[in-house]
């Protein structure tokens, strides 16, 4: 993926093995993008198959994002010993495993193959970030964004699919095929030459390392919990939840999630020329304050129109804000790189794991989904503090 620079200063053109490297990156990463968001339209269908309560139904996202910490607390050791072309390779594989055997899988079964899929996105979404950043250090954000578009792109196709699989033997019918695809990009990964560049990085004089700033990184990690936790709690849950709320025939209720990522998808999208007309700080914290706003008009209403409005504009707001966070990380030039994005997507992975979770519970508790659904709206008030907190703490140093 590297660039060679001849003498003159001008960059080469990336040569046909760099690019097709490059494409397997997006495209694994949209697939990266599909599997995360697997859970939320084939909830109800597990729910009802396994006779799960909504307490229970959480424990299914506990099961994915526990599985993500435990790969992302070993993917830096992974890429240190195997390299990024195997890391990619196996993780994609593990991902396969998983969503192949789910669909036939009665409940225990079904949990750990949620976890193993769960334990190769933990380790794949890690590498392909680092690799993508490691290789674009002038424009970090932007091109971590583009990669997350990619991401998004993933994630609306999947509840689009589910939904018109809905009326011809469900959803479920999909995972095969799906895991089919997935096993052709693990053997795609181990067979192309996917240059690493990070060695420079962290290699690099040290006067252009800067010493880890632990609250830096303490901040920085609880907006990562909180922001994995909301997207996927608020992703997770809100097909379900307009499900009971609406009396209207149809599955509309289906689309909900392609609303959210279509959003979040387009925000993505726009990133690298708003983030050229705004600093990334601005762009942060608008999108949260229009995603808290948009949660509590989803929980207010009971319209159909402005609950998609609602949905819609908590898509826009989250969309921008991971990858910035994950740009932040790598401008701070923490040594070594890997073992710091390593804590970054751990403490990730447990949001995934604790929120959705949360939310089932307190639904549970209270027999009430927009109670549960509250938890996604004081998540997005902590982080607004926390952003405000950050900027102050450290805007001298991003």
């Amino acid at each position: 993926m590297n660039e060679k620079v001849p003498r003159h200063g001008a960059p080469e053109a990336p040569s046909p093995e760099s690019r097709t490297a490059t494409g397997a990156l997006y495209g694994g990463f949209l697939l990266s993008g599909v599997v995360t968001t697997l859970l939320g339209p084939i909830l109800p269908a597990l729910a009802s198959r396994w006779s799960l309560g909504d307490a229970q139904s959480g424990t299914l996202f506990m099961a994915q994002f526990l599985g993500n910490t435990l790969g992302a607390t070993g993917s830096g050791a992974l890429i240190a010993r195997w390299g990024y072309r195997r890391t990619l390779g196996v993780s994609m594989l593990l991902t396969a495993a998983g969503v192949a055997g789910l669909g036939a899988a009665g409940h225990v079964l079904g949990l750990f193959c949620i976890a193993l899929y769960g334990v190769g996105l933990g380790v794949l979404i890690p590498a392909t970030n680092l690799l993508v950043a490691a290789t674009h250090p002038k424009r970090a954000a932007g091109a971590l964004n583009f990669l997350n578009f990619c991401w998004g792109l993933g994630a609306v196709a999947w509840p689009l699919a589910a939904a018109r699989f809905l009326l011809r033997g469900g959803p479920l019918q999909l995972l095969e095929p799906l895991a089919a695809v997935l096993a052709v990009w693990s053997a795609a990964y181990f067979c192309l030459r996917i240059e690493a560049p990070e060695p420079q990085l962290e290699n690099a004089p040290a006067g252009h390392i800067l010493q880890p700033d632990v609250g830096f990184f303490v901040l920085l990690g609880s907006m990562c919990f909180l922001y994995v936790g909301t997207e996927n709690a608020f992703a997770g849950w809100i097909a379900t939840y307009v499900k009971r709320l609406l009396s209207e025939p149809g599955q509309i209720w289906m689309a909900m999630p392609a609303y959210f990522w279509g959003a979040l998808l387009a925000a993505r999208l726009a990133a690298p020329w708003v983030l050229k007309h705004w600093a990334e700080r601005t762009v942060v914290s608008a999108g949260l304050f229009g995603a808290t706003a948009g949660s509590v008009v989803l929980l207010l209403s009971h319209s159909t129109t402005v609950m998609v409005s609602a949905i819609v504009l908590v898509g826009l707001g989250l969309g921008p804000v991971y990858p910035t966070l994950i740009a932040w990380m790598t401008q701070k030039r923490p040594h070594p790189l890997r073992h710091t994005a390593s804590y970054i997507f751990a403490v990730s992975g447990l949001g995934g794991a604790t929120l959705p979770l949360l939310v089932g519970v307190v639904s549970g508790w209270a027999l009430s989904l927009r109670a549960g659904l509250a938890v996604v709206c004081a998540s997005c008030f902590a982080l607004v503090v926390l952003e405000l907190w950050i900027s102050r703490r450290s805007r001298r140093l991003i």
